[in-house]
Formats: C-alpha cells, sequence, structure tokens
C-alpha cells in the first residue's frame, strides 16, 4: 500500500479538529498556523474541518473520514485534538514516514503516583519526564516500564497496538481499505446536516468502540480503530521522538522517547 511521498504535490490532508465544546486552546491554534506555514512551504496543500459541538466523540471522526472518503483530491486525514500542542516538525515527519497509519503519543492529563527514590530525579521537571504517562500501547508492556526496548524500530518510529488519536495521520486508501473490508459498518447517520453531497454514502464506524468478545473489556474509539486496521494485517507506527504538550488547567509536556530512556536507565541504577 503505497502512498504520495512529501514531496509530491498531490499529496492534500484534511486536517481534522474535534471540539466538542466550540473550544480550541490557544496553544493549539498556535500549533495550527505554525503548521499551516509550513506545509505551504513544503507545497503540501491542506484544509481545515473543524468539527464542534458534538460530545459523541466516535461520531466525530466517523464524520471526518466520511469527509476525506468523499473527497477524491485528499490524501491523508490528520485528526488534531484542540486541547494539543505539537511542532509542525512532526506533522512533516509523519508525512514524509509514509506508512498509512501513523501518530505521535502525547501526555496522558496525569501522574501516575510514584515513589521518588526510584528514579533519583534531579528536579521537578526530571520527576515528570519519568513517571510521565503516555496514550500508547506496545505489544510488550515491558517497554514502558523500561525494562525492555522497543522492537521492530524504523529510525524513531516504533510499531504499537495504539496509541490516542489526539494526533494521528491517516491515509485515505486506508481508510478506502477498512471501509471495503468491514461493510457491515456502514450506517446512515444520525444528526441531518452530516449528510452533504461530499459525504452522503461514505459513513462507517471506524471508530465505533466495542466490548472485546473474549476479555469483555471496553474498546474506545481509537484503540477501536487500530484494532480494526491492525485486524486487516496492518501495522500502527508511533513516532517516538515526537515532543507533545497536551494542555488544560495544567500543561502535560513530554516526549516518550525521553521518558522511556529516563526509565531504562533508573533501572540500571538499581539493579
Amino acid at each position: 500500500m503505497k502512498g504520495p511521498s512529501m514531496a509530491s504535490e498531490k499529496t492534500q490532508i484534511v486536517i481534522a479538529i474535534p471540539a466538542y465544546d466550540r473550544k480550541l486552546y490557544t496553544d493549539c491554534a498556535a500549533s495550527l498556523i505554525a503548521l499551516d506555514r509550513a506545509l505551504r512551504a513544503a507545497k503540501i496543500e491542506a484544509r481545515f474541518l473543524f468539527l464542534p459541538g458534538d460530545p459523541v466523540v466516535q461520531r466525530v471522526r466517523n464524520l471526518a473520514v466520511a469527509d476525506v472518503l468523499g473527497d477524491r483530491d485528499a490524501t491523508h486525514l490528520l485528526f488534531i485534538d484542540a486541547d494539543v500542542r505539537f511542532q509542525p516538525a512532526t506533522i512533516l515527519r509523519l508525512i514524509k514516514f509514509g506508512e498509512p497509519v501513523v501518530g505521535a503519543a502525547y501526555p496522558k492529563k496525569s501522574y501516575p503516583n510514584e515513589r521518588t527514590q526510584r528514579f533519583a530525579p534531579r528536579d521537578l521537571d526530571d520527576f515528570h519526564r519519568a513517571v510521565q504517562d503516555y496514550s500508547v500501547v506496545f505489544d510488550d508492556p515491558k517497554v514502558m516500564s523500561g525494562e525492555a526496548l522497543p522492537q521492530g524500530l524504523r529510525g524513531d518510529f516504533a510499531p504499537v497496538q495504539a496509541l490516542g488519536a489526539g494526533l494521528l495521520l491517516i491515509r485515505r486508501d486506508a481508510l478506502q481499505a477498512l471501509s471495503a473490508s468491514l461493510p457491515d459498518l456502514k450506517y446512515r447517520p444520525d444528526i441531518p446536516h452530516y449528510v452533504t453531497p461530499q459525504t452522503a454514502g461514505h459513513f462507517y464506524g471506524l471508530f465505533d468502540p466495542f466490548v472485546d468478545p473474549e476479555t469483555r473489556t471496553f474498546v474506545a474509539e481509537d484503540h477501536a480503530f487500530f484494532r480494526r486496521w491492525r485486524g486487516l494485517g496492518h501495522t500502527v507506527w508511533c513516532d517516538l521522538a515526537a515532543s507533545l504538550d497536551h494542555v488544560g488547567n495544567h500543561t502535560f509536556s513530554g516526549s516518550l522517547a525521553a521518558t522511556l530512556k529516563t526509565r531504562r536507565e533508573a533501572l540500571k541504577k538499581g539493579s
């Protein structure tokens, strides 16, 4: 499954920003403005698709999918959540990497209760970097604890089971493959104005959550999408080197690669 390269003038990205409460953090807005400039400089076409006022996140993400499936000129769908701050270079890296489904893991909006002596932090920033949790699931859980290295690396990119969809790039041909393989997920939207000449006939529940039939655990909308993609025999990729901020009353900042390195070093010191 080959797609357009970053250098191709045919690359056209739909940048979808869900904002259920109609709010966009200034941090994210500044990143979007910088991204627009960077894409223009790289001769990559893009258009913004703001998705306000709908609290049902899977319905919003499915709407973005329908928009892209109905746009023959589009080559990629880029999800960016309204509370994520990022560097334009990160998006360019995802595009250049070229894989059908690739994203970056951002910090979760919480700190786990860890014992400080485990990491011997130099300062508060060092401690935050060590304990910060991320929206990513590796095949081997020991990767997140620092007990194992990520496998299958291609540069700074690693295959993962899932990651948050707050910064996620999906090629249109991947969406086409999923919709063709999962015809039973096609549906009629319950919000009339979601249906336009472009989106009509392209609504699929690719992001619909479900209950795992074996474990009986709830699978959220982003993980559900990755389950379906991996179920077709494909790979989900994560940019470990990306540095993202998850913005709110407190800004949770971090680079997954830096956190994993800190944890591995702490384990070596303790052994």
